[in-house]
């Protein structure tokens, strides 16, 4: 999406259908995002839904000046 002064993406997941499996993970995915948008001025917010899924969405501005 677009607006005036921002641009970015909202991804959603539905509610899982199964029950998750036990990935091994360093954690630190969604810090390493958020890092990136701070980077660029930005914002990363990222958890549940209110239907049982989950939310990550990046907004950024058009530009740094």
């Amino acid at each position: 999406w677009q607006d005036s002064d921002h641009i970015g993406v909202t991804i959603t997941n539905t509610p899982p259908t199964r029950p998750s499996l036990p990935l091994p993970g360093s954690q630190q995915g969604l810090v390493g995002l958020r890092e990136r948008a701070d980077i660029l001025h930005g914002t990363l917010t990222a958890g549940p839904t209110t239907q049982g899924g989950y939310q990550v969405r990046l907004r950024v501005p058009l530009s740094t000046d």
